[in-house]
């Protein structure tokens, strides 16, 4: 005779649980992540919090080593809640903030889906659509091959970016705005523009796959075939697609430099608005 592994008695022949206390610790566990995420949103005492999590815990089979998880995905909640609509304000950095500061090792423990990278993205585009260039939110690790100037800072950096050049024509789909935007002062695109991806009709030419890095001067991209660097001033066109972008130049014989496996729209709205303050 088996044991129920959550509430002990006995489960039935070959049986290692009760289909009910299985249901039980699965709402409980629902139950933590809704608490979690409206605490954010609604900047409670973090004790209470706490001590609700804990009585739910121990009322729904709970082990304490889930809790980390759980105060994960309630946090990936509330992030999600509160960049609806992409640009997150003063009182929503400040409830973050609030929350991240309960936890030792936030980063490696409870962050584990990176949200908090969403919320930095969040407060770049903020210090632009405000008129203002952003500070340096990042600390990147690793070996960046750019010797950027003084006063120089990076903004974003992606790493293995795919960089193509346009041969002849590539039409994008998909997309509820026109084919190309031509860059204007305070454009902010929503992620909901964001559904295109680009169709070749003739040949888009894949170069290289390197790091791509904003920072409040110049574009830079380095790779082992092909590396260089933009400033905003000298960009002229943007398009915009779901997992990347296309960077025109000016000059006559400048190609189209489109790369991928990159957050779009990101990269649109620093860009365009990067261009209009620089």
């Amino acid at each position: 005779m088996g044991l129920c592994k959550y509430c002990g008695q006995k489960a039935g022949l070959f049986r290692s649980k009760h289909k009910a206390c299985e249901a039980q610790k699965i709402a409980g566990q629902t139950s933590i992540i809704q608490e979690v995420e409206q605490f954010i949103l609604h900047k409670e005492e973090f004790e209470n919090l706490k001590s609700k999590v804990q009585q739910i815990a121990s009322e729904n089979f709970i082990q304490i080593e889930e809790l980390n998880a759980l105060y994960g995905k309630g946090f990936d909640q509330a992030v999600n809640h509160i960049l609806e609509d992409g640009v997150i304000t003063e009182e929503e950095e400040s409830k973050i903030g609030n929350f991240k500061a309960q936890f030792e090792d936030f980063d490696t423990r409870i962050d584990t889906n990176d949200s908090i990278l969403k919320v930095i993205k969040s407060l770049i585009l903020r210090d632009l659509l405000n008129g203002n260039l952003p500070k340096s939110r990042i600390n990147y690790v690793g070996n960046v091959p750019f010797l950027i100037q003084k006063g120089e800072e990076f903004l974003w950096v992606f790493t293995n970016v795919a960089y193509h050049e346009r041969v002849n024509k590539t039409v994008y789909v998909g997309r509820s705005q026109g084919v190309s935007v031509r860059i204007a002062k305070g454009v902010y695109y929503r992620t909901s523009s964001f559904k295109g991806n680009p169709v070749v009709t003739n040949e888009l030419r894949y170069i290289s796959t390197g790091i791509l890095a904003f920072t409040n001067k110049h574009v830079w991209f380095s790779s082992d075939k092909k590396s260089f660097k933009t400033p905003y001033t000298k960009l002229v066109t943007i398009e915009p697609f779901d997992d990347g972008c296309g960077l025109l130049k000016d000059g006559v014989s400048a190609k189209p430099q489109i790369f991928s496996n990159i957050d779009g729209w990101f990269t649109y709205n620093l860009v365009s608005n990067m261009v209009s303050l620089v």
